[in-house]
């Protein structure tokens, strides 16, 4: 299996297009950023969606998807990310560009896996977008965790919570995992209360390992961020970093990511706290977002001639020009560089290192 390039910068470019091309103010919408599964056309077509911000994804999410799929319930799984997912806007990590290599590579090869990116976060949009792309579909699912069963149902996000109910599931059924303490117990007892009752038929309980109920992907930015946290700090070599696995050096003992995760952690600082560089802290994950938004403005000359990865390493060493580029980058208060500005300092980074 081919490990992920998280430097390959037509890729990440070729994915910030996807992204900027999804309107939140259309018609709901659904792009395929994966290879489509090729359905048995003589079988049901049964699809399921696990939505999520996969900030990171975790086992939890591997288990949810398999778990779907070895019930029978599903013939195939798409992992769904939106342009923007409700209650989680502002929320700290990575960028979606960098989430969505680890997807594409997660699913790589596993043909009934499929990654989809959304327009929208809300349920019933999305189901909308998946009806609107699959005219053979036979039974639409959502893979849900107990918690978002819960917020589904919940009267506050909603100016018509029983028409929009209604909506939601005629177009779709639920199957919900159990998390943290919350059971199929729980489940029953949600879906027994009179408000929730007309809808109870459209929702089911899927087991899973009670070792990854409370997997969550707070849990482990938390996680990396205070094993990160002791690390003294080394600027990422040239020629390293793609991910081949889980760099001991950087995921903690107890942590487990699926490895295109774990690569996209080790090659990237992602959820590392500030590490010192010469007398000032520098987080590094927030160097590499600044400098893609940079080259993502400039994206025709950054195409011809910007090296991510030489351009990253530089930035996080100790060099005059690295220090330069770095300082432009994270200037408080300031937009990316301008598109001149941004050339000259690469330029300098690129011939003092020889390129």
């Amino acid at each position: 299996m081919r490990p992920p390039d998280y430097f390959h910068f037509p890729t990440l470019l070729a994915l910030h297009d996807a992204i900027e091309s999804l309107d939140p103010a259309a018609a709901p919408h659904a792009a395929l950023v994966s290879s489509e599964p090729d359905p048995d056309p003589t079988a049901e077509r049964r699809v399921a969606i696990l939505p999520g911000s996969f900030n990171p994804l975790h086992e939890g999410h591997a288990a949810l998807a398999a778990a779907a799929l070895e019930a029978n319930a599903a013939t195939e799984v798409w992992l769904g990310l939106a342009r923007v997912t409700v209650d989680k806007e502002q929320i700290a990590g990575t960028l979606l560009e960098d989430r969505l290599v680890a997807l594409q590579h997660f699913v790589q090869d596993q043909p009934r896996y499929g990654v989809l990116l959304f327009n929208r976060g809300l349920y019933v949009d999305q189901a909308l977008a998946a009806h609107a792309r699959w005219s053979d579909l036979d039974t639409l699912l959502f893979l849900v965790g107990y918690d978002k069963i819960v917020q589904i149902f919940d009267p506050r996000y909603y100016d018509d919570r029983d028409a929009a109910l209604r909506e939601l599931f005629r177009l779709a059924s639920f199957l919900v995992a159990p998390r943290d303490d919350a059971t199929a117990d729980d489940l029953a007892a949600l879906l027994s209360r009179p408000e929730n009752r007309p809808f109870a038929a459209r929702v089911r309980s899927l087991p899973l390992p009670s070792t990854v109920a409370a997997v969550s992907s707070t849990g482990l930015r938390q996680d990396l961020g205070a094993a990160a946290a002791g690390l003294s700090f080394h600027p990422l070599p040239m020629g390293e970093g793609q991910g081949e696995g889980q760099d001991e050096s950087t995921i903690p003992p107890g942590v487990s990511l699926p490895w295109a995760f774990a690569g996209m952690v080790a090659a990237t600082h992602a959820y590392a706290p500030p590490l010192p560089l010469g007398t000032a802290l520098v987080d590094r994950y927030t160097v590499r977002a600044a400098l893609l938004t940079a080259l993502f403005q400039d994206r025709e000359w950054a195409l011809a001639h910007a090296d991510l990865r030489l351009l990253l390493t530089t930035a996080l060493g100790p060099t005059e020009a690295g220090s330069a580029l770095r300082a432009a980058l994270l200037r408080a208060g300031s937009p990316a560089p301008a598109p001149g500005r941004l050339r000259a300092l690469i330029q300098t980074v690129q011939t003092s290192a020889g390129k």
